[in-house]
């Protein structure tokens, strides 16, 4: 993969983690496990030269996440690397919880991969993005439905954008698209939607 990357001219600007671990697991032995398989992939991102990697908090005891996000942070600094926690399910799905997190650790290392659309029912994602976005280091620019003529009607796509630009973001934006329902005919032609709206936004 490595060698892969370097013919093609490219390069990995995050890994995200979707193993089965849980970092916030109130048993002491499941929760180091969990930490170690993460160090292991820690490992491998400084490897392959990306930057930064992404873990899930999991469900369960908020100080036992916090412990093992104070590890996982040290371990990644060490190698040179920024640690993020994504809104993705389990105690970070909240906005709120999701800066608990951040607060606990108390580490400049440890920051937030902000996604568009991975935010609980109910949840105003404007509202959870403009308290995320002080802390976010990378943006998952996620669409989700699109209608047959690929244009996007799920939420306004553009207004998350210009919210992080006026949040003062200015890192990098990763165009992704995923529904669990009704994914778009023509990925390429999604995939142009995104990228044009993202130019739009940011210019």
């Amino acid at each position: 993969l490595k060698a892969r990357l370097k013919k093609a001219r490219t390069r990995l600007i995050n890994l995200q983690v979707d193993e089965k671990y849980n970092l916030a697991d109130r048993n002491p032995e499941k929760r180091a496990a969990s930490v170690a398989t993460c160090k292991g992939w820690l490992d491998t991102t400084a490897y392959l030269g990306a930057p930064s990697m992404r873990v899930n908090s999991g469900q369960g005891d908020k100080a036992a996440c916090i412990k093992s996000l104070k590890e996982l942070t040290a371990y990644a600094k060490a190698k040179g690397l920024i640690l993020l926690v994504e809104n993705h399910g389990g105690l970070s799905a909240d906005p709120d919880q999701l800066l608990g997190l951040l607060a606990g650790v108390d580490d400049p290392n440890l920051k937030i991969l902000a996604d568009y659309a991975n935010w609980p029912k109910g949840t105003d994602l404007y509202d959870a993005l403009r308290k995320v976005y002080p802390k976010t280091h990378l943006i998952s620019a996620k669409t989700k439905e699109f209608n047959d003529a690929h244009e996007h009607t799920s939420f306004d796509f553009a207004k998350c954008t210009r919210l992080a630009e006026e949040a003062g973001f200015t890192g990098i934006y990763s165009a992704e698209q995923w529904s669990a329902t009704n994914n778009p005919a023509d990925f390429e032609k999604a995939a142009d939607w995104m990228i044009a709206h993202l130019r739009e936004a940011l210019s």
